[in-house]
């Protein structure tokens, strides 16, 4: 097995409040085997996704750790049986707006391309989404 390492960053410019969540989806498309574990502020321990089956986790962020307008890193440490593993991040992006012009959330993504022969670097897709003022 290999090991790869990835760090993406979110940014969020809300004012800082409780209930700020952080929602982590994780999904493969390739014939090899693949396992994440995701670890940053706010998270107590990694996440982890022991397998290629999808999947989505609900964070609570805790108000002790939200800093607005600072960056968070979370490093994504993949393991696949795949030599080679090429990957892309984007970082803190600010997706639509609300009623009040403030962002709906900020999301980040570490897209992959395994050694397979495509170019289609879906192999391995992380999404790292901040929502905040989240009561339900």
């Amino acid at each position: 097995m290999y090991t790869f390492t990835f760090t993406v960053y979110l940014t969020p410019y809300w004012p800082n409040q409780p209930n700020t969540i952080l929602i982590i989806s994780y999904f493969t498309t390739s014939g090899y085997s693949y396992s994440a574990s995701i670890a940053g502020p706010g998270l107590a321990n990694p996440v982890v996704f022991p397998d290629n089956n999808s999947g989505c986790l609900t964070n609570v962020i805790p108000e002790s750790v939200y800093k607005t307008g600072a960056s968070m890193p979370y490093e994504i440490t993949i393991t696949t049986n795949s030599p080679t593993l090429s990957g892309r991040t984007i970082n803190s992006t600010e997706m639509g707006a609300k009623i009040n012009g403030e962002a709906i959330s900020y999301q980040g993504f570490l897209f992959t391309n395994d050694a397979g022969s495509d170019n289609d670097w879906n192999d391995c897709v992380i999404n790292l989404g901040l929502y905040n003022d989240s009561t339900d």
